[in-house]
């Protein structure tokens, strides 16, 4: 069983294991297998975006994002990430609509208080 480890720090650019399940040995074995891949959900759409910036990314019964948008919205909340000091491995929890609110990125740098760690 893999440990459940409460006092491991972020090096090298790592998960930081805290309170998960996760075990990186067994991660590997999928990656082996070839039943993972390398590619995140960002090296996804940033490939989308490349290549059909202009087609429908997300819709829903009031609102379309194309790829160019969404790929600039999400760039722009991890660049909010990056001013309140998160780094590669923290955890983050979001609790928003499920439908977009504003077709401006600003909307989503609006957080009622300090993130908590």
């Amino acid at each position: 069983m893999p440990s459940m480890c409460a006092n491991s720090a972020n090096r090298g650019g790592r998960m930081r294991p805290f309170l998960t399940l996760h075990d990186p040995s067994i991660a590997q074995t999928h990656y082996n297998a070839g039943l993972w891949q390398a590619d995140t959900f960002y090296t996804l759409l940033a490939k989308h975006a490349d290549r059909r910036p202009d087609s429908a990314a997300l819709r829903d019964g009031r609102c379309m994002l194309n790829w160019r948008t969404l790929k600039a919205r999400v760039d722009a909340f991890a660049d909010d990430l990056v001013e309140r000091k998160f780094v590669a491995g923290d955890r983050l929890s979001i609790w928003m609509s499920p439908r977009p609110t504003s077709s401006r990125p600003a909307a989503w740098k609006r957080l009622p208080f300090p993130p908590a760690r």
